[in-house]
């Protein structure tokens, strides 16, 4: 019987080799794992589109990839994805314009290019960006291409409202919760007994996962110009108001602040986690070094290594007693392993997975670095946490297995879609 072939893309697949970004990490090892687990594994032909094979070689040395490092690879996209059957679009974020307006259309290119081809395309637990996060030609341009996928599901409402918004077709959207949340621990225990505890964590640990807030520059020619540019290039080069960079230090300052706090008031250990470093990114580890090195008690903090796999950030977080988080995906491992959470959300994306899992008092939004950082009030929910952990930990725990139930309703429509007869 021909097995159905199935392509999936992610942007940071592509740009980042290393796939430095552990929230990618985290997507990877979830959504193949579901596809391996299934049923109907044995009729489906499994590749993903990369930019360079080494780091999934190494990890995951069953997954076949199509490699597009170098001009001839990425000349061959186009005969990669006339090969496939379906063409996927594996979670994350890829939805919107607001980090760079280019991001958007590296993401969409392949799907349109699928869509040339005549091939299906489908979403799996992808997220669409909200209000300012997905505009102009970019809201245009997914609208257009998603109007004429087969099947989209999502990982919260907010984003299916958002596409019907543009008027895709209701019948075909579908929300659920983030594929991470699918993560099967059971690997995951049995990767971290093999390679043995080695996280050097101290007892009564918090973790601060900070990331680099936006800062959102369209008012004149020049600006829209740079935006088409990464973060970290624009910072590199200087390419964004002063104002940024004082603000930048007023970040510092105020993630240093809530870090000494919780050092001298609640007498933890600090473990910064860098979760970002690849080569697109603002550099979490750097930001991490710039906060210690602004703290009172920085020889109470340690900076975890930036290069970790996803089962070293499980085992951090596993024990830790809080953790106070900016990425995504910090936020959602943390959860998965019943460490009480608060978010400092630079985008929709994080207040829209804490409200899903009953944290909204827990949730704290800033849309740029423009805006100040909550101290006091953030201080407050980690004594509140600290002081009763049981509770909160059974509480999340809760809502965390409903939400794993919302994801894998989204990977068995999936499933079902593509090897229909395989299931049972």
């Amino acid at each position: 019987m021909h097995k159905k072939s199935v392509l999936i893309w992610n942007i940071t697949f592509v740009l980042d080799s290393s796939l430095a970004n552990a929230g990618d990490k985290a997507l990877l090892h979830s959504i193949v794992g579901s596809f391996r687990g299934s049923e109907s594994s044995k009729n489906i032909d499994l590749a993903i589109l990369v930019h360079e094979k080494e780091f999934i070689n190494k990890y995951y040395p069953s997954i076949r990839c199509n490699e597009t490092k170098g001009l001839i690879n990425k000349l061959r996209v186009f005969a990669y994805i006339k090969k496939c059957d379906y063409f996927v679009f594996g979670g994350g974020e890829g939805f919107q314009n607001v980090s760079s307006s280019i991001f958007l259309f590296l993401n969409l290119l392949p799907g349109y290019i699928a869509l040339l081809l005549g091939k299906k395309i489908i979403c799996y637990g992808s997220g669409v960006g909200q209000e300012f996060e997905l505009v102009g030609l970019g809201k245009y341009l997914t609208g257009f291409l998603l109007r004429r996928a087969k099947l989209i599901t999502l990982r919260d409402n907010k984003s299916a409202e958002a596409l019907i918004s543009m008027k895709v077709n209701p019948e075909i959207v579908h929300a659920g919760a983030d594929p991470a949340l699918l993560i099967d621990k059971r690997d995951i225990n049995e990767e971290i007994k093999r390679y043995g505890a080695r996280t050097g964590l101290r007892q009564k640990t918090i973790c601060i996962a900070p990331r680099l807030l936006h800062f959102y520059t369209n008012k004149n020619i020049i600006e829209k110009i740079c935006s088409l540019l990464p973060i970290d290039t624009r910072i590199r080069f200087r390419l964004i108001p002063q104002r940024f960079f004082k603000r930048k230090s007023k970040l510092v300052a105020d993630l240093a602040y809530i870090a000494d706090d919780l050092i001298k008031k609640f007498h933890r250990e600090i473990v910064f986690l860098p979760m970002y470093s690849g080569r697109i990114s603002p550099h979490d580890e750097v930001l991490c070094a710039e906060i210690k090195a602004k703290m009172k008690y920085g020889d109470h903090a340690t900076i975890a290594k930036s290069d970790l796999t996803i089962f070293r950030i499980i085992e951090i977080l596993k024990e830790c007693d809080l953790a106070i988080a900016m990425p995504l995906h910090t936020l959602i491992l943390s959860a998965l392993y019943g460490t009480p959470i608060i978010a400092i959300n630079y985008q929709t994306k994080g207040r829209r997975f804490m409200d899903s899992i009953g944290q909204r008092k827990n949730s704290f939004y800033l849309r740029d670095i423009l805006q100040k950082i909550q101290k006091k009030e953030i201080l407050d929910r980690a004594r509140t946490i600290l002081a009763e952990p049981v509770k909160i930990r059974s509480e999340l725990k809760g809502y965390v297995t409903r939400e794993q139930k919302r994801a894998e309703q989204n990977f068995h429509l999936v499933e079902n879609y593509i090897a229909p007869h395989e299931k049972k």
